[in-house]
């Protein structure tokens, strides 16, 4: 079977980026720390299952693509007679740190309520790296609980 589905996945990102800048005879630091805090993502699972009368066991690959994520910077602005610190926190956008398309491995038990309607678990392990870094590798896994309606 498959189907279409919106993930909002909260976790923790750090990137820091330090951009010394000259003007005449003043130097001026400017340290950003960037937190990624959430990601938004829509996901196509296909799945195979087995059947048991009411329960479901199942197992395949989950397609997924990032739409955008949420950020909190914090700038440290440093001269030698001062020191200026600012925190943003911004909406949801997109960046390159991350690709765009996952995938996933899955492995899922539902129940079948009524004819229309199931609910269910499904694990998710990431098999691609999330980052777009060549130094740092980060892959997801998460546990999904949902409730599921068949449209006729």
């Amino acid at each position: 079977s498959a189907e279409i589905g919106g993930v909002r996945t909260r976790f923790s990102d750090t990137a820091s980026v330090k951009r010394p800048i000259t003007y005449g005879y003043t130097s001026i630091q400017n340290n950003y720390t960037i937190n990624t805090t959430e990601l938004m993502k829509v996901e196509i699972p296909i799945l195979v299952h087995y059947r048991i009368k009411r329960f479901y066991l199942g197992t395949g690959l989950g397609i997924d693509y990032l739409i955008g994520l949420k950020n909190e910077t914090i700038r440290n602005q440093e001269t030698s007679a001062i020191t200026v610190r600012q925190q943003e926190s911004t909406g949801y956008y997109r960046w390159d740190r991350y690709n765009n398309l996952g995938l996933s491995a899955l492995a899922n038990f539902q129940l079948q309520v009524t004819d229309d309607l199931f609910i269910g678990l499904r694990g998710n392990v990431g098999l691609l790296n999330q980052l777009h870094v060549d130094y740092r590798t980060l892959r997801l896994s998460r546990l999904d609980a949902y409730i599921k309606f068949n449209i006729r």
